[in-house]
């Protein structure tokens, strides 16, 4: 029993040394295996190949991670996702000013693409558009706003079944409750290995070899992007400056590009701080 005992308290004494060796906690605002988690891990590892010695920490959700994240007094780090489909439009996920915007934000990585997708072959775009049907559309909640703008644009009748996350949303077209879905592009390839495919996307331009939802309207939207970026906490004007530098560096290194490709997540190749800050000014409004 002791030795059980003394086991127990190396190991939490192990773990806890292990935590506090590390100069930035990059906090993960999701569960193991979701996207944001996969690009944290990415990030982690090329802040510690540029000199960073970071390490990550798994909060399970936004909640959780934004609520460490403003208490605690140690330098960290996390990845946030801004936009109308981003993790900044959940209830205590939310940054609460544009001072704290212009005092955390640190730079940028990844756009977030989302489109329309069936496991119905003969479906076309313009199918849907002109066959006066209604369609059982899946999508997650914090979608639904861009979701109905597509479809209201395109004079489609939808009936709408809401989702917890995009892993449910894809399942629940190949179980066949739904026609179609609006989710993040990046599930191109589960619906494609299940025998579906990807009608378009929502930006203003083709990704992937998928035409714009623009290509099938007299009036062009204008769907507001979601941007994956960085905010940071508790760091010196010189760690600020040295983290901004890196982040840079690892934006236009082929380590992220690769990524970006592989996961069909899309380069960012203009400056989207003011958009960002922007975005953030809007929800308070």
């Amino acid at each position: 029993m002791i030795k059980r005992i003394f086991t127990t308290l190396a190991l939490v004494f192990a773990f806890s040394t292990a935590a506090l060796s590390a100069d930035y906690d990059l906090l993960v605002p999701s569960k193991e295996g979701g996207g944001i988690f996969k690009l944290s891990k990415m990030f982690n590892e090329q802040l510690n190949e540029q000199g960073f010695n970071s390490e990550s920490q798994v909060k399970g959700n936004c909640v959780n991670a934004m609520a460490d994240l403003r208490r605690t007094d140690r330098p960290s780090l996390m990845i946030y996702l801004t936009g109308p489909s981003g993790i900044s439009m959940r209830k205590g996920c939310n940054l609460e000013n544009e001072q704290q915007f212009d005092k955390m934000y640190s730079g940028y990585l990844l756009g977030s693409v989302e489109g329309v997708c069936t496991l119905d072959q003969s479906l076309t775009a313009d199918a849907i558009k002109s066959s006066g049907k209604e369609y059982t559309v899946g999508t997650q909640l914090n979608r639904m706003s861009n979701a109905d703008l597509i479809f209201g644009a395109l004079n489609v009748k939808t009936k709408y079944v809401t989702y917890e996350n995009s892993g449910k949303v894809v399942k629940g077209l190949i179980g066949k409750d739904t026609d179609l879905i609006y989710t993040n592009i990046k599930d191109a390839k589960k619906i494609t290995a299940a025998g579906g495919k990807c009608l378009f996307v929502a930006g203003t331009e083709p990704f992937k070899g998928l035409p714009s939802v623009n290509n099938y309207l007299d009036k062009p939207l204008n769907i507001a992007a979601n941007y994956y970026w960085v905010l940071s906490k508790n760091l010196s004007d010189s760690q600020k400056q040295k983290l901004t530098t890196v982040i840079e560096e690892i934006r236009n290194g082929k380590v992220l590009k690769n990524y970006a490709d592989k996961s069909w997540m899309a380069e960012v190749d203009v400056d989207v701080k003011q958009a960002l800050r922007n975005y953030v000014i809007a929800e308070k409004q």
